[in-house]
C-alpha cells in the first residue's frame, strides 16, 4: 500500500503497513510495539519542559521501535505523531542512532507538508543535546 500523504489519520495503518515481527500473532502484540511511541513523546516532551531525561531509556525505545518497524518508518511516525516544535529533539535521537534518512528520497509528505529528514531541523539547543549524547 502505497501513502502520498501521512496524516495521524493514516499512521497506524502505514505502520501496520511496513509492521515486520515475525512472531507477532495478535493485534494486542502490534499495540504494545506502537504504544512506544506514546513513551518517546512522554520522555521528549518532559525533557523540553524542565531538559531532564532518561536518554539511555528514551534510546532503548527508539532502538526497539526500529526492530519492528524498518528503513524509514521510525522517523515517519515519529515525526508525524509528534508535534512539529519537537521534531529537532527528534532529529538529534534518529541521528544519534543512525535511523535518521538523510537521502533526498527519503522526503515525505506528513501533515500535508514536505518534510526533508535532515538535521536542517536541529536548533542550537538541540546542537547542545547532540552533544550530549556525544558525550554518552
Amino acid at each position: 500500500m502505497k501513502f502520498n500523504n501521512i496524516t495521524k489519520d493514516n499512521i497506524k495503518l502505514y505502520a501496520a503497513s511496513i509492521y515486520n515481527n515475525p512472531g507477532c500473532s495478535s493485534l494486542l502484540e502490534f499495540e504494545e510495539d506502537y504504544l512506544r511511541v506514546k513513551y518517546i513523546k512522554a520522555l521528549i516532551n518532559k525533557y523540553i519542559s524542565n531538559k531532564q531525561i532518561n536518554v539511555r531509556i528514551l534510546i532503548n525505545h527508539i532502538i526497539c521501535l526500529s526492530n519492528v518497524f524498518p528503513g524509514e518508518g521510525v522517523s515517519t511516525i515519529l515525526y508525524t505523531e509528534m508535534e512539529e516544535g519537537t521534531w529537532g529533539v527528534i532529529s538529534v535521537l534518529l541521528f544519534y542512532t543512525s535511523l535518521l534518512p538523510l537521502s533526498s528520497e527519503s522526503n515525505k509528505t506528513i501533515n500535508g507538508k514536505i518534510i526533508s529528514f535532515s538535521l536542517d531541523t536541529i536548533s542550537s539547543a538541540d546542537q547542545n543535546f547532540l552533544e550530549y549524547l556525544r558525550g554518552l
